[in-house]
């Protein structure tokens, strides 16, 4: 049976990591990947100035989610800067105090947060210590669930009024003469 690249990378993961104890260290998984024969070396970009050019991008990241300022209005720290998905392919971030006070982009952070909730679950849903958190991220989304068919049934329900302007009215009064 063939193996997928994914499956070759992780095989030499762990085999580096039992070459060191054990332990999986990044400067290992580098250094073993320098070899062009590597299956890890595609994962790297080897061109310095493309590499020094992300990884201050990266650095640029790291600087903007970890800012965060004190909120009188809440009593917290709050992160200054969020990343919304919808924002994340030209790589923005937008002011939290805004994206909370525009309901759209507050419903979308809700949606980002339980991905990551649900990220979160996945990755340590082994941990029998963390079941009462899943619980309630379920009654959430359960509540949350029940007020999006709500005001879906409302907005069915609402005729919203069309206004025609009246250059249009005497454009269609023409056609129709």
């Amino acid at each position: 049976m063939k193996l997928t690249k994914q499956e070759i990378r992780v095989r030499e993961l762990k085999r580096i990591a039992e070459a060191n104890g054990g332990v999986l260290k990044p400067e290992k998984v580098v250094a073993a990947a320098k070899d062009v024969k590597n299956p890890l070396h595609e994962c790297f970009t080897w061109d310095n100035t493309e590499a020094a050019k992300a990884h201050r991008l990266w650095e640029a990241r790291q600087l903007i989610s970890v800012s965060v300022e004190y909120l009188e209005s809440t009593g917290q720290d709050t992160r200054v800067f969020v990343s919304l998905k919808s924002d994340r392919g030209d790589g923005g971030y937008r002011k939290t105090v805004s994206v909370m006070s525009v309901p759209e982009q507050r419903a979308e952070l809700l949606q980002d947060a339980l991905e990551d909730l649900e990220l979160f679950r996945t990755r340590y849903h082994h941990l029998r210590e963390l079941a009462g958190i899943f619980q309630e991220e379920q009654r959430i989304r359960e509540r949350l669930s029940k007020r999006v068919k709500a005001t879906e049934k409302v907005k069915s329900l609402v005729r919203v009024p069309v206004f025609v302007s009246s250059e249009v009215r005497r454009a269609s009064s023409r056609s129709t003469a």
